[in-house]
């Protein structure tokens, strides 16, 4: 990874967080997990290895009290750029020329985080940003894997948006927009647009997509947040067998949803090779092949 501001250039995240909000009210600053919903995003930024400042920029006096204190600069939005029918470029723009007239700090890439994107981890957000520098882009923005059999209105008449239905892994795939992060070099940060010429997405993780908008946003937000890490050490080789193995498997199936590791002791990679159908149900294994008595 790269330290800050080497080679890249100075990075800003601007993180837009107004007070009103109609699916979920005052969202911004609603608990989620012990922690106002911004927090999470801020403190994303704060862990990325490329961002170098941060600027949340707000119409809300309790957001901005509160932000302050999390050492990111704030910028009091005009009314104007606080209403609902207003784009986010002119906002994000307004936000950038305050911070250089304020600060006096040249800017090289623009990163525009979204509030209601709390899962975004800065490991995914720091692999996009090394992308966009080794594929010499001008834009890059998170999207997710969207592809289904998908149809669509033209005229007032229905029409599906595939020539044959096959299953999903043979459709062509199509990408849907997160909203997560949207990065850009800064000039071409305008009042009405935040896209330079060459432009490509980033794919992030299924669990790193969700963008909280309703209740039913914010109660899958709470429990993937409430996720458990589990590591399950088993015994699995050619003298024992696999009867450790498959009773710890069980064991996993009743904590699905949970980030599970299997640390497989006196075990080998040819030993996996040899029983192939393990490593479609094992999701995520280590293999030690010391005695497992060194380890105790």
């Amino acid at each position: 990874m790269l330290r800050r501001g080497e080679r890249m250039g100075k990075v800003l995240a601007i993180i837009p967080a107004r007070a009103g909000s109609k699916g979920i009210v005052r969202k911004n600053m609603r608990i989620l997990k012990c922690k106002p919903l911004i927090w999470y995003i801020i403190n994303t930024a704060r862990n990325s290895g490329y961002v170098s400042d941060i600027v949340v920029t707000t119409d809300d006096n309790d957001i901005a009290n509160y932000v302050s204190k999390l050492k990111v600069k704030v910028r009091r939005r005009p009314k104007y750029l606080a209403m609902d029918n207003v784009p986010l470029d002119p906002v994000i723009y307004d936000a950038y020329k305050w911070y250089i007239e304020n600060f006096g700090r040249e800017v090289e890439y623009v990163v525009t985080l979204q509030p209601t994107s709390p899962l975004l981890n800065p490991k995914t957000l720091d692999s996009a940003f090394k992308f966009m520098m080794e594929n010499n882009l001008d834009t890059v923005l998170s999207v997710v894997d969207d592809t289904h059999l998908m149809w669509k209105k033209e005229e007032g008449k229905l029409i599906p948006m595939y020539k044959k239905r096959v299953n999903r892994q043979w459709l062509p795939k199509i990408y849907k927009e997160t909203g997560a992060f949207l990065i850009t070099k800064s000039c071409f940060i305008t009042e009405n647009s935040r896209f330079g010429e060459k432009i490509s997405v980033y794919e992030v993780p299924v669990e790193e997509s969700l963008d909280v908008d309703t209740p039913i946003d914010w109660l899958i937000a709470e429990t993937l947040l409430t996720r458990v890490k589990v590591l399950i050490v088993t015994l699995g080789n050619d003298d024992v067998g696999l009867g450790h193995v498959y009773r710890t498997i069980t064991l996993a199936d009743s904590l699905l949803g949970n980030d599970i590791v299997f640390f497989l002791l006196d075990s080998s990679y040819l030993f996996l090779q040899k029983h192939s159908s393990l490593l479609l149900i094992l999701p995520r294994f280590l293999v030690v092949s010391v005695p497992h008595f060194v380890l105790l």
